[in-house]
C-alpha cells in the first residue's frame, strides 16, 4: 500500500473516534469545533470526485463530507499543535496521486484535496497516536444526513432506508 493510501486509510480510522451526533444546521455538512463546512461545499466536492471517478453520487457526497471534516479538523490539530502545513507539502501529497491531482486542478474539487493532502500531511507529521489524540479533542459533528460512524469498519454508513439526495451533484 502506498504511503498516501496508507495514511488516508489511517486517517479514516482515527476519525471514528470524534465524529458523532448531528449538526444544529440543515446547511451544514458537518460542524468542527464551531467551524462550519457548508452542505454546498461538501456538493460540490462530490460533484467533482463523480465527475473525475465516474462513482455513484450518493457515495461521494458522504466521501466528500468525511474528508472535508478531516481537512478542516486538521487544520485546526495543525495550529493546537504549531504543525506547519506549506503549499509544497500539499502539492507533494497531491501529485502522489494522479486522480487526487487532476481533482484538485477543478474549480469544485480544489478544497476536498487540499482537505485530502491537508490530513495526510499533518497526520504524518504528528503521527498516529498524536494525531488520535488531538482529534478525540475536538468537537465534531456530522449532519446525519450523510449517515453515522460505525466504529467498527471506521466509516461512514448509509444509516437510513432512504439514500442521500444527490440532485444537487449529479447535474
Amino acid at each position: 500500500m502506498k504511503p498516501l493510501a496508507r495514511g488516508i486509510a489511517a486517517a479514516g480510522a482515527v476519525v471514528a473516534l470524534a465524529l458523532t451526533g448531528c449538526t444544529p444546521s440543515p446547511s451544514s455538512a458537518a460542524v468542527v469545533d464551531g467551524v462550519r463546512i457548508p452542505d454546498a461545499s461538501a456538493r460540490q466536492a462530490a460533484g467533482a470526485l463523480v465527475a473525475a471517478t465516474g462513482g455513484d453520487g450518493s457515495r461521494a457526497l458522504r466521501q466528500a463530507t468525511f474528508d472535508l471534516t478531516m481537512g478542516e479538523a486538521s487544520e485546526i490539530i495543525a495550529a493546537q499543535q504549531n504543525v506547519s502545513v506549506t503549499d509544497a507539502e500539499l502539492q507533494a501529497v497531491l501529485t502522489q496521486s494522479p486522480t487526487l491531482a487532476a481533482i484538485g486542478q477543478t474549480d469544485a474539487g480544489r478544497g476536498w484535496a487540499n482537505s485530502v493532502a491537508r490530513t495526510y500531511v499533518v497526520l504524518e507529521a504528528l503521527g498516529q497516536d498524536d494525531f488520535t489524540a488531538a482529534l478525540g479533542d475536538l468537537d465534531i459533528e456530522i449532519n446525519p444526513r450523510y449517515g453515522t460512524w460505525d466504529p467498527a469498519r471506521f466509516t461512514l454508513v448509509d444509516s437510513s432506508l432512504s439514500r442521500v439526495a444527490v440532485a444537487d451533484t449529479e447535474r
